[in-house]
């Protein structure tokens, strides 16, 4: 029986942005594509993204506008009778739900997406959002949860909910993996002896980046030469940009986003990945770090800890501050010895895509072979 999933999603994939679960469902197209089961994307990527995609308008920025659209797409939606409804926002899975969709809906739980949506929108549409969450919850066939923290968070919100399937992300080792650092540096065109930390994400509140600042004025203070490269965008990129700007903070270089091959290039450039986010799930670029033998400074979010060990593959901050993030940033420069690359390629082994998306097509057989 061939399966035919249905990727829905209000985020144009055709753009490089660098956000974990764009970047997933990037890689899941393209591993589902691999062994040969038909993907439909239904967003408002450009036509071409896909061979086979319902292109949506989608005016503006406005997540209602796309959500608008969907309710009235989804009752004429005429698709092929082994189809798998694949959403990765409880909101999407709405139209799908209520219609009475006679397809399977399933849908994954990119971390704490009601924290995020807290933050971003404020407790009025975050608590809109965690309704919906509640109802979908309790109404779709399956739920993925790729952290174990998100897992155990939203059974006990919803404990009358299908059961949550914990898979974690997966990071694709063709591009991420480890390469000479002098090469990379030298097409980047980073100074050798220059010491960098990177940053790789959309520049959104819950991301911490206010901390990361401060902790890196703290570590440029003892590592004079030392620079930041932040890849990505998002609607915080002018305040941040008003921070660095007002406080005069040298060595800060933001390239904007990058597909990517030019974000692991990058990876292979830098000596530290840093992270200092409110919430996280299983943080795809912190799996894409260790795949390129790099270590990783991290708040202690998500399931980060899975792979993360101090003294080894990089260091967990016990707490948000500052100083805190700067003492760990301090130790992994000047004990580069003490990171092997080595060890950080151990710790992202058992994520490749080729073993997650075998666990997801197993979700998949499961649901059609019952209906």
């Amino acid at each position: 029986m061939r399966i035919e999933v249905v990727i829905v999603t209000g985020r144009d994939l055709s753009v490089a942005e660098s956000s974990g679960s764009a970047t997933y469902m990037r890689n899941l197209i393209k591993q589902l594509k691999r062994k040969e089961i038909g993907v439909t994307l239904l967003s408002p990527a450009k036509q071409g993204f896909t061979e086979k995609q319902i292109v949506m308008p989608y005016p503006g920025k406005s997540n209602f506008n796309y959500l608008v659209q969907l309710f009235l797409l989804v009752p004429f939606l005429k698709l092929p009778k082994n189809s798998i409804i694949h959403v990765h926002r409880a909101d999407e899975a709405l139209p799908f739900l209520l219609f009475r969709i006679r397809h399977p809906v399933i849908l994954t739980l990119h971390g704490t997406s009601d924290i995020q949506v807290d933050l971003r929108r404020g407790r009025i549409f975050g608590s809109f959002f965690r309704l919906s969450l509640r109802f979908a919850l309790r109404a779709l066939d399956a739920s993925i949860a790729v952290d174990t923290i998100s897992k155990g968070k939203y059974e006990k919100m919803v404990p009358k909910a299908p059961s949550i399937r914990h898979i974690p992300v997966g990071v694709d080792t063709k591009i991420f993996h480890s390469g000479d650092r002098s090469e990379e540096r030298k097409k980047l065109g980073i100074r050798l002896g220059t010491p960098v930390i990177l940053f790789v994400g959309r520049l959104y509140v819950e991301k911490g980046i206010d901390i990361l600042l401060e902790a890196f004025k703290v570590v440029r203070k003892e590592i004079p030469d030392v620079e930041l490269v932040m890849i990505g965008d998002g609607m915080d990129r002018k305040k941040i940009d008003s921070i660095i700007n007002e406080e005069n903070i040298q060595g800060v270089h933001m390239p904007g986003s990058k597909p990517p091959e030019e974000v692991a290039s990058y990876m292979r450039a830098s000596n530290v990945l840093a992270l200092t986010s409110i919430t996280e799930g299983m943080p795809t670029v912190v799996l894409e770090a260790l795949s390129s033998g790099i270590p990783v400074v991290s708040t202690d979010v998500g399931d980060v800890r899975l792979v993360i060990t101090k003294g080894t593959t990089g260091e967990i901050c016990t707490d948000r501050e500052p100083n805190t993030v700067s003492k760990h940033l301090i130790s992994v420069l000047s004990n580069s010895a003490q990171y092997p690359s080595v060890g950080c390629l151990k710790a992202a082994k058992p994520y490749s895509w080729d073993s997650v998306v075998e666990r997801i097509v197993e979700v998949y057989n499961e649901f059609l072979q019952a209906r």
